[in-house]
């Protein structure tokens, strides 16, 4: 991993954010246009991304990073939950419910996916969708639940 690679896809990303928030102050963006935007991002950017990434050559070292991500996901996800519980023991009730949900489930898809291609390429994001499937499994029950 290229450490130049990581900091161009940081500072654009971060060139990207001022020039929503400057659009956002001069009213270029207004709500209706950024629902709009985030609309094509989250549903159709996205989804394009994750699926264009699948359209790789895959050999055994590819299988078996795709059975790792997905058993290390199964594994964080678990441990996360046990270590946010027992962090947040001393803190009440209506607050411990809110802050050990965002402890848990972290906005990892909508920024992450694009540094994941940024920096690894169409496999990095392959990997990364593989992961996230315990993160929509755990969110839609334990989250819930919680």
């Amino acid at each position: 991993m290229d450490m130049l690679t990581i900091i161009n896809s940081v500072l654009s990303l971060f060139v990207i954010m001022l020039v929503g928030v400057y659009s956002s102050k001069k009213r270029i963006i207004t709500n209706d246009i950024n629902k709009g935007l985030t609309d094509i991002l989250l549903k159709i950017t996205l989804p394009f991304l994750i699926i264009s990434s699948f359209i790789i050559t895959y050999d055994e070292s590819v299988k078996s990073n795709v059975i790792k991500a997905f058993m290390y996901s199964l594994v964080t996800f678990i441990f996360i939950g046990i270590v946010s519980y027992l962090v947040l023991i001393p803190i009440k009730k209506d607050k411990k419910i809110i802050l050990q949900f965002s402890n848990v489930f972290t906005n990892t898809g909508y920024i992450g996916f694009p540094i994941l291609n940024a920096v690894y390429g169409s496999e990095g994001i392959l990997y990364g969708s593989i992961f996230q499937i315990f993160y929509t499994i755990f969110i839609w029950t334990y989250g819930v639940i919680s």
